[in-house]
């Protein structure tokens, strides 16, 4: 029994080292995108939005920009939503010892 939890604890080992190198790999791919554009509908002249930017329309923006394709529940939004235009940072959280900051400019789409 000894034997066999030791492979397990090892196969598991093994699987976060993958997994940690798998994570730096993808924030070398977002941090090379720079910042992101993700054009929305807005309520006239205000910078209000028409709605709210999802931490979905981050993901999508950050693969269309040709970002890698990334869970949506990864996205750490600095509040609920984002309502007005601009440019706001974003963190996405690839493994538990990894996250990296990506810079969302949130402009009207024409």
């Amino acid at each position: 029994a000894q034997k066999q939890a030791d492979e397990i604890r090892r196969a598991r080992e093994t699987k976060m080292v993958r997994d940690l190198e798998h994570a730096n790999e993808l924030k070398s791919a977002i941090d090379a995108l720079g910042p992101v554009t993700l054009p929305v509908k807005t309520a006239g002249d205000s910078g209000k939005l028409f709605g709210s930017v999802t931490a979905g329309d981050i993901v999508a923006a950050i693969k269309k920009a040709g970002g890698p394709n990334l869970d949506r529940r990864t996205v750490r939004l600095p509040k609920a939503h984002i309502k007005a235009i601009g440019t706001h940072r974003v963190s996405v959280h690839l493994h538990p010892e990894i996250d990296v900051d990506v810079a969302v400019d949130v402009v009207a789409d024409s």
